[in-house]
């Protein structure tokens, strides 16, 4: 179960902005992001590949 759910996460700019744009494609409009380590940053670093 651990491996299956590692295989899931994002780990590469390129692999979220596909991700975003696959459910943009649907019609998603609001996506939630959970950070994996505890450090602020990582909403700045989000914000710049999403653009």
């Amino acid at each position: 179960m651990a491996d299956r759910a590692a295989s899931g996460v994002l780990t590469q700019p390129e692999q979220v902005r596909d991700v975003i744009r696959a459910f943009s494609d649907i019609g998603i409009d609001e996506m939630l992001f959970l950070p994996q380590v505890h450090d602020p940053e990582q909403v700045d670093r989000l914000a710049d590949i999403v653009g």
